[in-house]
Parts: C-alpha cells; sequence; structure tokens
C-alpha cells in the first residue's frame, strides 16, 4: 500500500478509537455518582436519567489532552451544556470549589499543552472506561 494509503487507515482507525474513547468515556461520567439511575447536572443541579443527561467538559473536547480527564467531565443537562454553551462560568466555579485553583489551572495548562495525544494513549483510555 502507498503512503497515503497507510495514513488514510491509520486516519480512519484514528477517528473510529476517539469516538469508540468518546462513548465509553461518556457513559462513564453520565453513570459517575448515579442513584438508580438518575444523576446530577454539575451546573445547574437538575436531577435527569443518566441516559438522557450529557457528558460536559470544561475544557473543549477539541483539546485532546483534557477531553477525557475525570476532572474536566461532569454530567450536565442538555439545557447547561448545549443551550448555555456549557455553563461555563458556573461550571468553573464549581470546579474551583471542589477541587481548589491549582488543580483547575493544571487542569487548563493541560489542556494547553502540545503534548500529543497518541492512538495508545487513546487505546489506554478505552480500556480504563470499559465496563467489566
Amino acid at each position: 500500500p502507498s503512503r497515503s494509503t497507510n495514513q488514510s487507515l491509520m486516519s480512519q482507525y484514528r477517528k473510529d478509537l476517539v469516538n469508540r474513547a468518546d462513548k465509553i468515556f461518556s457513559t462513564y461520567i453520565r453513570t459517575r455518582g448515579q442513584s438508580s439511575g438518575w444523576n446530577e447536572c454539575f451546573t445547574c443541579n437538575r436531577v435527569y436519567e443518566w441516559g438522557i443527561i450529557q457528558c460536559g467538559h470544561f475544557m473543549s473536547r477539541r483539546y485532546f489532552n483534557t477531553r477525557w480527564h475525570p476532572l474536566n467531565c461532569w454530567p450536565q443537562c442538555n439545557d447547561c451544556n448545549v443551550v448555555k454553551h456549557g455553563n461555563i462560568v458556573i461550571y468553573e466555579a464549581k470546579l474551583r470549589a471542589r477541587f481548589g485553583d491549582e488543580a483547575i489551572d493544571e487542569l487548563i495548562a493541560l489542556a494547553y499543552s502540545i503534548d500529543k495525544v497518541t492512538e495508545t494513549d487513546i487505546e489506554d483510555i478505552v480500556k480504563l472506561y470499559k465496563s467489566p
């Protein structure tokens, strides 16, 4: 196979791997802390079935270094996550109150890090958060 064919295959493999990691990690986040199938929106505290609530990100999913970071991701309702674009002011205030400024500043720095997330890193995320 040509170099471009190999790159295309690897690119498709990475896309599929990212999608798989997203799905597995989202389920983990939406069920973390749930009670009898219900979970609370991190930013507004309203309660929803875990299958309806979403995996909200403090630092955008476009930052792969924090895309699957458990401190960066919490259950959010559609209103907070989509309509209010993450309800970021409240999200950040709650994160800082719960985990401290240093931890959140480190999370932000990690998001902006130039370190590349490898396919092996993503495979490790899948293994870590996959249901037993």
